[in-house]
């Protein structure tokens, strides 16, 4: 009995070793799993990190370069600063070559026509003699005839137009003051000497060399009608609120006295009846050249709604000039009235279509 209960104690007991040792094997395949699951998490965390930062290397190193060649492009690309005065400054050149050969083309121009305006009958070898530095061999070779008894004599001479034709050619127009001579035979056959003074526009061929340096009249100038007067302008006289009579006869009393200081006396007195803001180079009196006659004629306006100091004044005026002519001027005139006094603040001299 006793050695059939020791055999199962023993029995037990190898049983319960064979637990345990199955239970350590267990927990050290657990423990080799769960080493091997951490050598893989690491291993996967070494490459990501790796992987992200080579990714930012190869992010900085882009950077740089971007900064780089932007850097190198700036530092020979011309600051737009610079481009933009040197075009400004080339246009400017441009222009005044351009203004240059207009004068110099106008200038030859008003030359010849002066040339070409003046003669003297019978004296045609003389006369292609003046004008064969300007012209063309058909002019140079022209037949010229002026009849004895006639002259022509060139009193004022203006270049005042030039269009383009091509690159190299332009008309450009002269006006002139001739005085003309000749001989006329009355209904009654006898012969009277007249001396007339005429206006003249001529329109005038010019080329010029590539070079733009030489000029040259191409062909004969043609006498033209240029009218440049506006001939739809329309007045618009100035609409305001007029001062009463007694204002406006204050204010005439005062300028009476300013032109009279503006035509005839010193610059000091002058001064005198200006305000302080006043442009004095807009006010340079005339020291005499022509005197003071009256103002004819005057209309004073509160120059601003409600204001009791400032006025817009139209006044026309009558000046003696040296031969005893009397003619008539007219002014706007800015005015201030200060400590009873009117002092002037501008003047111009159109009085139609101000505005208001």
């Amino acid at each position: 009995m006793k050695v059939q209960r020791a055999e199962q104690r023993q029995k037990r007991e190898k049983e319960k070793d064979e637990k345990q040792a199955q239970k350590k094997a267990e927990k050290e395949a657990e423990k080799a799993r769960l080493a091997e699951l951490k050598q893989d998490k690491e291993e996967v965390y070494i490459i990501r990190k790796n992987t992200l930062l080579k990714a930012a290397r190869v992010a900085i190193w882009v950077m740089i370069s971007f900064i780089f060649i932007r850097g190198v492009i700036v530092s020979f690309r011309p600051d737009p600063t610079t481009i933009v005065n040197k075009t400004i400054t080339n246009f400017k050149n441009e222009l005044s070559t351009l203004q240059a050969l207009d004068s110099e083309m106008k200038a030859f121009a008003e030359n010849f026509a002066v040339q070409y305006m003046t003669y003297d009958g019978g004296q045609e070898d003389e006369y292609k003699l003046r004008i064969a530095p300007y012209v063309s061999s058909t002019l140079a070779n022209a037949a010229f005839s002026f009849p004895s008894g006639t002259s022509a004599s060139v009193i004022y001479a203006n270049a005042y137009q030039q269009r383009a034709y091509s690159s190299i050619q332009s008309d450009v127009w002269v006006q002139l003051i001739i005085n003309y001579k000749y001989k006329e035979t009355s209904a009654d056959n006898v012969v009277v000497e007249k001396n007339n003074q005429k206006s003249v526009t001529l329109k005038i061929p010019v080329c010029m060399s590539e070079s733009k340096e030489q000029y040259i009249i191409e062909s004969y100038p043609s006498f033209v009608a240029d009218n440049k007067k506006l001939e739809d302008y329309k007045i618009q006289n100035y609409q305001g609120n007029e001062c009463d009579s007694r204002t406006t006869d204050a204010i005439k009393t005062a300028l009476t006295n300013f032109y009279r200081a503006y035509y005839e006396q010193e610059q000091s007195v002058v001064n005198y009846f200006l305000t302080p803001s006043a442009d004095p180079d807009n006010f340079i009196g005339l020291s005499g050249r022509v005197k003071f006659g009256s103002i004819k004629s005057i209309r004073a306006f509160t120059a601003e709604e409600n204001s009791k100091n400032e006025f817009l004044v139209l006044a026309n005026l009558v000046v003696t000039d040296i031969n005893g002519v009397t003619m008539e001027q007219a002014y706007n005139l800015h005015v201030t009235l200060k400590d009873n006094q009117y002092y002037i603040d501008s003047m111009d001299t159109r009085v139609t279509n101000l505005g208001g």
